[in-house]
């Protein structure tokens, strides 16, 4: 038996590869990198992997879907904390907003004519300075 790397190889520990030479493989794509990313041509250079995570894949999915449980249920909280209006309520808000447009109309009804009555003194005054120099011009 040979302990090289073949494939048909039943030693198991040919089948497997060493924590060092991963570590090493990972430095040598780090550096090519950084190498890349400082000449300016990131094109062709992948950026540096993350940390090995030793958990199982059934583990980081079901922490990744706890994190988006947690988040919907965060943005759901306040929805929760909003009462609706029963009828009653909304007939009194809207008699209340129809008081305040009533309100309203009257105030700029009152304004419309407040206007138009001193529209009319400022037309009878001109009326009234008219005749008088009128009449002081008559008499000469």
């Amino acid at each position: 038996m040979s302990t090289g790397n073949t494939a048909g190889s039943t030693d198991p520990s040919s089948r497997f590869i060493s924590e060092s030479v991963i570590e090493e493989a990972r430095r040598e794509r780090e550096a090519a990198w950084k190498k890349a990313y400082e000449s300016g041509d990131t094109s062709n250079a992948a950026p540096p992997e993350s940390e090995y995570d030793p958990r199982t894949l059934y583990e980081r999915l079901k922490e990744q879907r706890q994190k988006k449980d947690e988040s919907y249920a965060e943005s759901r909280r306040f929805a929760n904390q909003i009462k609706k209006l029963d009828p009653d309520e909304t007939d009194f808000l809207e008699s209340i907003d129809e008081h305040a447009l009533e309100k309203q109309r009257a105030e700029r009804q009152a304004e419309i004519l407040a206007l138009a009555q001193f529209k009319d003194q400022v037309a009878e005054k001109r009326q009234v300075s008219t005749l008088a120099s009128s009449a002081r011009a008559q008499p000469a």
